[in-house]
């Protein structure tokens, strides 16, 4: 399924390419799927776990909240550089899949937007932000590798690491706090 949305789109995408692509019949197709959006969902469950699994373990290292999102970004970014179908799927044609699909593209953007909210621990004392700033966050950031899925460059997702720790970073640390971690993850990326 994931291959097929990549090279058609999901709208595009048939049973006929589901089934050639993973080479089952039709009659294997419908005892495990009711249609196209149910092997939609199914492989996009089984995506979504796979993704925040690592996301998550990532995240859960022994750091500061900080450093903490700069490996949860890192993974993001690999996972779709090595994983280009499954990015694409999950972050462009997931929103022409329907209601339950986008769904569960939200439930996915809460649950990275939770990790980043975290934050709001470190925000200056006293202040609080608004409630929504994480999701905003990660929405920009979707944004940002959306645009590079969408040029058809991939493999050049972990490159965006600097801006994107930057942003994610800022509305917490401030400018000062965020500029030191994205010179650093900078510097790491230097040959």
């Amino acid at each position: 399924m994931a291959e097929a949305c990549a090279e058609k789109g999901y709208r595009a995408t048939s049973v006929a390419d589901v089934v050639a692509g993973a080479r089952v019949s039709r009659a294997t197709f419908y005892e495990l799927f009711h249609d196209k959006e149910d092997c939609f969902l199914a492989a996009y469950d089984t995506i979504l776990a796979q993704f925040l699994g690592k996301v998550i373990g990532a995240y859960q290292q022994d750091a500061t909240w900080a450093q903490r999102i700069r490996f949860g970004l890192e993974t993001i970014l690999r996972f779709g550089a090595s994983e280009p179908a499954f990015a694409r799927m999950c972050l462009i044609e997931v929103l022409a899949a329907g209601p339950a699909a986008v769904e569960r593209y939200q439930g996915g953007v809460r649950v990275v937007a939770a990790l980043v909210d975290e934050g709001q621990d470190f925000a200056e004392a006293g202040r609080r932000l608004p409630p929504r700033v994480g999701r905003a966050v990660v929405g920009g950031g979707v944004a940002l590798v959306r645009d590079e899925l969408i040029a058809g460059r991939a493999e050049r997702l972990p490159e965006l690491l600097p801006d994107l720790l930057y942003t994610t970073l800022v509305p917490y640390l401030g400018h000062e706090g965020a500029l030191l971690e994205m010179r650093a993850a900078r510097d790491d990326l230097a040959p």
